[in-house]
Parts: C-alpha cells; structure tokens; sequence
C-alpha cells in the first residue's frame, strides 16, 4: 500500500471548511438575535396595546359618581389599534403588512378580557394561571409567529394591565 507524502493542497480543504462554519455560526447569530429583538418589540407592542386598552374610560352615570370603568368596546378598539401599529399589522383584518411586519401570520388573539367587577378572581384557560384583580383590568393573551431574518418562531405572550385610577370619592 502507497501512502500520499504530497499534502500541499490540503490547508486549502481546511480553510474552506473553516469558512463554511464561520458562516454557519454566522447566519444562526444573525437569525436568532433578529428573533430575540422582534419578540422583544412585539412584548412591547402587547403591553403599550393592553395599557392604551386599559385606559379606554367608560363615560356613564358610575363616571359621574367617581366610579372608574374600562368600555369594553373601546378598550377592544384601542386594543387592535395600538397593536397593529406597533408590530406593523392591518388595523382592520390584523394580517401582516407586506413591509415593516414583525410577524409572518395574523396574531390569534387566544384572550382578551376586561374585567370592571373588582375585586374578583379570574382564571385564564389560555394561561393555566389565576390573576387577582383590585382595579379595573384588561388582560390578553396572543399567540404570533414572530419572523427573523431566515426562520420564524410561535410564541404565546400575554400581558395584564390594571387602570389604577381609583375614585376621588374614596
């Protein structure tokens, strides 16, 4: 048997070895910290979403005797339209944009709750979990498909907002 004794060409396998897994590394840094910075900013669009839902003020007779709470109508208003601008959705159907979208398919709104009835307990179904509420509330849950730059990932997200506006009268 004849053994090679000639390896002149083979720094150049290595090097282009090399160079294919520093491009691996490369491409899985870039999708990742793209998937990390687009959940972050979609957590984000939820919470200003559930904040400016919470502040949705039912203008009534319990307005007029100091006694604060969410429309829930409005709230779900304020809801959609805080969300969709913030993580680049249509504001009526809620499908992605072409451009500017931090998700690749309409969020599923799993819940959306506003609870005026205070103090109570609520149990999420979505969630597994039991919330205690002392103010008026409004708490969501969603599930999206956030997008990086070559994959994308499903995440469930929720957010709970209090209005803690409390009566002069108190």
């Amino acid at each position: 048997m004849k053994y090679i004794k000639n390896e002149k060409g083979s720094i150049n396998i290595w090097f282009v070895v090399i160079v294919f897994v520093f491009l691996g590394m490369a491409v899985l840094v870039i999708d990742f910290g793209s998937l990390y910075m687009n959940n972050k900013n979609v957590k984000e669009g939820l919470n200003r979403a559930v904040k400016a839902a919470a502040l949705a003020i039912q203008e009534d007779e319990q307005l007029a005797e100091g006694i604060f709470t969410i429309d829930p109508a409005g709230a779900v208003v304020n809801f959609k339209q805080i969300l969709s601008k913030n993580i680049g959705l249509n504001e009526i159907t809620l499908e992605p944009l072409s451009t500017g979208s931090l998700v690749t398919e309409r969020p599923e709104i799993k819940e959306f709750i506003v609870e005026n009835s205070v103090p109570a307990t609520y149990y999420s179904p979505a969630l597994k979990n039991a919330f205690t509420f002392e103010h008026p509330a409004v708490l969501a849950v969603i599930r999206v498909k956030v997008k990086g730059v070559f994959s994308s990932r499903t995440f469930t997200l929720y957010k709970l907002s209090s209005s803690q506006l409390t009566s002069i009268y108190d």
